[in-house]
């Protein structure tokens, strides 16, 4: 492999990935899987490069290759797919491109789950030394990433937390995406996220954010709402989904380092997103997400 990526010769390949079929579409980049790619299909992503899509060689940037629309390949073999997964097919024909660009897209799969793994870990040690015994829950269990029981025999609490992990290289362009089970409500009193910024520069800690679940919701659906229906801008510019939502690190400043927050009940929480963000809400073109426990009282902040 190693030779095959010092010449970086082209090679010749029908690339075909499983993919898991999808009944919704998929956040977070500009081509999403629709409901219909239930059914076999080329992946057409809409990039300026594929009506020349053609025998010869294509770096895999310019094909517009998303490893993280595939996500089979996650912890997956290309032979060895789902069960239910369908045979979905890069283009009409063979097309050539270079190997070293598809080796360098499967790594970026492995970075972020290696991204995923330093934030989980991160949260893990910040509470154990709160005096938190933190446990790291199976992969796939959806909405609870660390479950944590507080090791005091005189208020024995146990806690839900979803860890968000983002890499930048400064913290202004750091956000989270948060997509629609984001924005779900909240299933009981003590779901929390804590989001984990993490700076390319190795010299820097990261810094964590402790924000009670409902609190998320509310922000990744006002944030986006907000960019999605902003006034002057041309109507049809913006139509990204709320699905693709993704709050910036600064609307959660003020939660920098809460780690108090896990002792408090949801409800009884103080809000500490930005204070517009409390008129927006209350906004026909932005509100609120469905369902949540706000559209009966809007606490004050």
């Amino acid at each position: 492999m190693d030779v095959l990526r010092r010449t970086l010769a082209g090679v010749l390949v029908e690339l075909h990935v499983p993919v898991a079929p999808v009944d919704a579409p998929l956040p977070g980049l500009d081509g999403v899987a629709e409901a219909r790619d239930r059914e076999p299909c080329p992946v057409a992503l809409p990039v300026p490069w594929w009506s020349r899509l053609d025998d010869r060689d294509v770096p895999v940037g310019d094909l517009g290759f998303y490893p993280h629309l595939i996500p089979q390949v996650l912890g997956h073999a290309f032979t060895a797919p789902a069960a239910d997964a369908h045979q979905v097919g890069l283009g009409h024909r063979h097309t050539s491109i270079l190997l070293s660009e598809l080796l360098g897209s499967l790594e970026a799969v492995a970075d972020t789950k290696q991204t995923k793994t330093i934030g989980e870990h991160h949260v893990a040690a910040e509470l154990a030394r709160r005096g938190w015994a933190p446990a790291l829950t199976r992969d796939g269990l959806e909405r609870t990433d660390i479950l944590a029981v507080l090791a005091d025999p005189e208020n024995r609490r146990m806690v839900e937390i979803q860890v968000k992990t983002a890499r930048g290289s400064a913290w202004r362009s750091i956000s989270w995406p948060l997509g629609s089970k984001s924005q779900g409500p909240s299933e009981h009193e003590r779901e929390y996220y804590v989001m984990v910024a993490v700076p390319h520069d190795l010299t820097l800690t990261p810094r964590n954010f402790v924000v009670p679940r409902s609190h998320v919701a509310a922000a990744a659906w006002i944030e986006h709402m907000n960019w999605l229906t902003e006034p002057g801008i041309e109507p049809g510019k913006r139509s990204a989904p709320v699905e693709r939502s993704r709050v910036l690190l600064s609307t959660f400043e003020r939660y920098e380092d809460r780690w108090d927050l896990l002792l408090v009940n949801e409800s009884e929480a103080p809000v500490l997103l930005p204070e517009r963000y409390r008129e927006l809400a209350q906004e026909e073109r932005v509100g609120l997400p469905p369902g949540h426990a706000w559209h009966a009282v809007l606490p004050e902040w």
